[in-house]
C-alpha cells in the first residue's frame, strides 16, 4: 500500500469513528424534538441536567471537528467535498449553537429559527450514513482483491444504498421545508435551497463513484472471463 493510500486508509477509519459517535448521539435528541414534541431544553433523561440541545451540540460539534480534520489532512479530497464541508462548518459553527442556546421564552417565539432548525438537524442526522457507509467502502475496498466478485457486489451494495439515502434525504428537506415554508425568511429560504443543491451534489458524486467502480469491476471479470475462454480453446 502506498503512502497516500496508508494515509486514506487511517482518515477512513478514524472517520467511521467520528461519524458513528456524532450519528448515535444526535439520533436520540432529532426522534424526540421531531416525534415526541420535546424541545432542546428538555432534559437528556429522567432527572438528567443534561439536555438534547447538549447532547446535540457535542454530535455536531464532532462532525465539524472531523471536517476541518479531513479539510487539513485529507489529500484527496475534492474540491466539491471541500465546499460540501465548509458548508457543514458553516451550518454547525454559525446556526445550531446559536439555536440551540436560546432562551426557552425567546425560542418559541422565533418560528423561523425553529424551522431552519429542523431543516439544519435533519441535515446532520441524514448525512451520517452515507459518510459511513462511503468509509466502510473505502477500508473493504483495500483489503478485497480487485476483480472478484466480492468487490464487484460490496460497490453494487453501496451504490444502492448511496442512491437511497440520497433520495431520503431531499425527500426529508423537501418536506420539511415546504411545511415550514411560511415561517422561514427569503434568506433562510436561499440558504436551504442552495445548500441543499450542494449537499445533494456531493452525495451524487459519491453515488456516481460508486456505480463506476461497480461497472469497472464488472470489466475486468469479463475480461477474465474471456482469457479464462481463450486459454480453454484447442490449439
Amino acid at each position: 500500500m502506498k503512502e497516500a493510500e496508508k494515509n486514506t486508509f487511517g482518515l477512513r477509519h478514524v472517520g467511521i469513528f467520528a461519524r458513528v459517535t456524532s450519528f448515535l448521539l444526535i439520533l436520540k435528541p432529532a426522534l424526540m424534538v421531531a416525534f415526541a414534541n420535546k424541545n432542546w431544553f428538555d432534559p437528556w433523561s429522567q432527572g438528567s441536567d443534561f439536555s438534547l440541545g447538549d447532547m446535540a451540540f457535542i454530535s455536531v460539534m464532532i462532525t465539524s471537528a472531523f471536517h476541518l480534520y479531513e479539510l487539513i489532512f485529507d489529500q484527496s479530497l475534492k474540491p466539491l467535498m471541500v465546499v460540501h464541508h465548509l458548508g457543514s462548518i458553516f451550518i454547525i459553527q454559525g446556526f445550531l449553537p446559536v439555536a440551540i442556546g436560546l432562551p426557552k421564552t425567546k425560542y418559541l417565539e422565533l418560528n423561523g429559527a425553529l424551522a431552519m432548525m429542523n431543516v439544519a438537524l435533519y441535515w446532520a442526522l441524514l448525512d451520517a450514513p452515507l459518510v459511513v457507509l462511503a468509509y466502510i467502502a473505502t477500508v473493504l475496498r483495500s483489503t478485497f482483491i480487485q476483480g472478484r466478485t466480492n468487490i464487484r457486489k460490496l460497490f453494487y451494495v453501496c451504490f444502492n444504498a448511496a442512491a437511497l439515502f440520497t433520495l431520503i434525504e431531499i425527500v426529508a428537506i423537501v418536506y420539511l421545508s415546504l411545511e415550514n415554508w411560511q415561517q422561514l425568511s427569503v434568506l433562510q429560504r436561499t440558504i436551504i435551497c442552495s445548500l441543499q443543491l450542494l449537499f445533494t451534489s456531493a452525495k451524487a458524486r459519491v453515488c456516481k463513484s460508486f456505480y463506476l467502480a461497480y461497472i469497472r469491476q464488472m470489466d475486468q471479470l469479463n475480461n477474465q472471463g474471456s482469457r479464462h475462454v481463450e486459454a480453454a480453446k484447442p490449439e
